[in-house]
């Protein structure tokens, strides 16, 4: 999760703030594709993590017996590759639907 919310600082913070001042986008077609995949894939792997964190608590709570033989750290590695994976597949039509297009009107 800290590696999600460190890209999430990387790759939407300053290119969100550079496109609100200049009210264009600067950074060629390459960039257009992957800034909006980085920040899907980022949101994606922060909302599911806290989603399987959730889950592995309640599991914790409820049925503390059963959990326990299920709850490892080799488990617990199978999460977050699944979540990655999850996360990189479900946001890869980004990738493929981005795409730079200049500006009607004024020739940008």
């Amino acid at each position: 999760m800290a590696i999600s919310d460190f890209l999430l600082g990387v790759f939407c913070l300053p290119f969100t703030l550079v496109g609100q001042i200049y009210r264009r986008f600067l950074f060629g077609a390459v960039l257009c594709k992957l800034i909006p995949f980085l920040q899907a894939v980022s949101v994606s792997v922060d909302v599911w993590t806290l989603v399987a964190i959730s889950l592995e608590r309640y599991f914790a709570i409820c049925r503390p017996l059963k959990s326990r033989k299920w709850q490892t750290q080799c488990h617990a590695y199978k999460m977050i590759a699944m979540v990655w994976i999850l996360s990189i597949i479900l946001n890869s039509p980004i990738l493929i639907v981005s795409d730079l297009q200049p500006m009607r009107g004024n020739g940008k």
